[in-house]
């Protein structure tokens, strides 16, 4: 799983050397939990940082965190973002700009 990733970054112009153009983290596969062909699951960030928990529990409201079996919107209501910032981002994916404006 790490080697294909890596490859991804490599492919899309990801370089040892620059500014970080692409970066993929595997957040968590099922209730898979344990470090796995390389890849800690689920992805340790996931209860600490607030760009990474919150649109699971946008998205995924009701599935449930491998280890602590929370549903992750649970753990967002009670998620404390101290000095952590969101902001909306646009970015570009294959020619089409998508706007995450709120």
């Amino acid at each position: 799983m790490k080697a294909w990733c890596k490859n991804v970054e490599r492919t899309n112009g990801r370089t040892d050397k620059g500014p970080v153009t692409l970066d993929i983290d595997l957040l968590s596969v099922g209730d898979l939990a344990g470090v796995i062909d390389g890849v800690s699951l689920p992805h340790e960030d996931i209860l600490r940082r607030a760009f990474v928990l919150k649109p699971l529990a946008e998205l995924l409201p009701r599935e449930c965190h491998p280890v602590t079996g929370q549903r992750y919107a649970e753990l967002w209501a009670h998620f404390h973002s101290g000095d952590q910032c969101l902001r909306p981002v646009d970015f570009s994916w294959r020619g089409s700009v998508i706007s995450r404006a709120n």
